[in-house]
């Protein structure tokens, strides 16, 4: 193999080990480390008003954030299952989100027994290690104020987002 070769391998070797990040939400001229910044991945449409549908995992500033699921979930290929749909309308989850932490948007789907089941949806938070260390729920009718709270001034990060 020619030295080019050689160093093509290499570099592909590089690329497919190194850790990749997520869509730095942030203004900033280099990105963060990762202890400075929060991830946010899984069943995830707006994040403090931005639409994030197709970036994937994301990551964000340590503070409070407003985040919104798309209105249906589904999940294919699941053994014995086929296809599973759910229509969950937009639920919204404010998150205190810590440098370090990631935060993972879930549905846990029930297997149905017929033509309807159930669903739980929740948010992950796990440390460094990633450990899981709680579980947030998104909030339901009456709670509304955690939302204001939350993106009141000093409630959340009111930074410019990073295109």
């Amino acid at each position: 193999m020619t030295r080019v070769g050689l160093l093509l391998v290499a570099g592909l070797a590089a690329c497919i080990a190194a850790p990749t990040r997520g869509h730095p939400l942030y203004a900033s001229a280099a990105p963060l480390r990762a202890d400075q910044v929060a991830v946010l991945a899984g069943y995830v449409a707006r994040v403090d008003g931005r639409d994030v549908r197709g970036l994937g995992t994301v990551e964000v500033l340590p503070g409070c954030h407003v985040v919104e699921t798309p209105e249906r979930w589904s999940a294919a290929g699941r053994p014995a299952m086929g296809a599973l749909v759910a229509t969950t309308g937009p639920l919204t989850f404010v998150l205190h989100m810590a440098g370090g932490r990631r935060f993972d948007v879930r549905v846990d789907a029930d297997l149905p027994t017929g033509p309807r089941g159930g669903a739980a949806i929740y948010a992950q938070e796990s440390g460094q290690d990633g450990a899981p260390l709680r579980r947030v729920g998104f909030i339901r009718e009456g709670e509304e104020g955690q939302i204001d709270a939350c993106a009141s001034p000093g409630g959340m990060n009111n930074y410019p987002h990073g295109e």
